[in-house]
């Protein structure tokens, strides 16, 4: 379970308001929910933006 600033990666396409972000983007969790299944995650290209995603959605970037 990755922690608050941790780097990780984006496992599936995932659509937002502001964009789509394609698997394997980069972004960085910024705060892990108290159920530690869910994530706020900053991502800076192609837009930036932060997004709840759970924790089957990313894996940690090597």
């Amino acid at each position: 379970m990755p922690d608050d600033h941790a780097v990780v990666r984006l496992r599936s396409l995932v659509g937002t308001d502001a964009g789509i972000l394609l698997p394997n983007a980069i972004g960085t969790i910024v705060y892990r929910h108290a159920d530690g299944n869910s994530y706020e995650v900053e991502f800076t290209d192609p837009v930036a933006q932060v997004i709840t995603l759970h924790a089957e959605d990313v894996s940690p970037a090597e």
